[in-house]
């Protein structure tokens, strides 16, 4: 029992061996892909047929129009990324007043937000949403949806 056992082990390790070796000694097929080679001069330069009626017919010789090239345009500075729009700063401030729902009760979250009529006015349509509260604002009202249910006030 003891020499059959250790007979298919000595086999099942022996293949295992010439396995890994012939992995390791194979060599990788070399086929390389033919690198394709791009002449601007032949696409750039197309043969252009000149009919003899067309320019009897014409005054003026066909000439191609190029159109001129685009400036680059310039990468902004470090202290125009930085700067925060007023648009950025009203959706930061109604995300943070948003999550203040989660402290306060239904009503009490109303009446603050409420308040806040004033500062949102004229900001133009801002979003928030999380667990507790959906606020929408646009240039004629407040939405506020909470679990209690839906409020409206008018943004004037």
């Amino acid at each position: 029992m003891k020499k059959a056992s250790f007979l298919l082990n000595s086999l099942f390790f022996l293949s295992l061996a010439l396995g890994l070796f012939s992995c390791e000694t194979r060599k990788p097929e070399n086929q390389q892909p033919e690198p394709q080679v791009f002449s601007p001069e032949a696409e750039a330069t197309p043969s252009v047929t000149t009919d003899t009626s067309a320019t009897l017919n014409s005054e003026k010789p066909i000439q191609e129009e190029t159109a001129p090239e685009p400036t680059p345009r310039k990468l902004p500075s470090r202290e125009e990324l930085k700067k925060i729009t007023p648009s950025q700063e009203a959706k930061r401030a109604l995300s943070a007043d948003a999550m203040k729902a989660y402290r306060m009760k239904p009503e009490a979250f109303g009446a603050y937000m409420q308040t806040r009529i004033p500062y949102y006015r004229g900001k133009g349509d801002l979003k928030a949403q999380n667990d507790v509260v959906k606020i929408e604002i646009n240039a004629e009202e407040m939405r506020i949806e909470t679990a209690k249910g839906s409020q409206i006030f008018p943004m004037k």
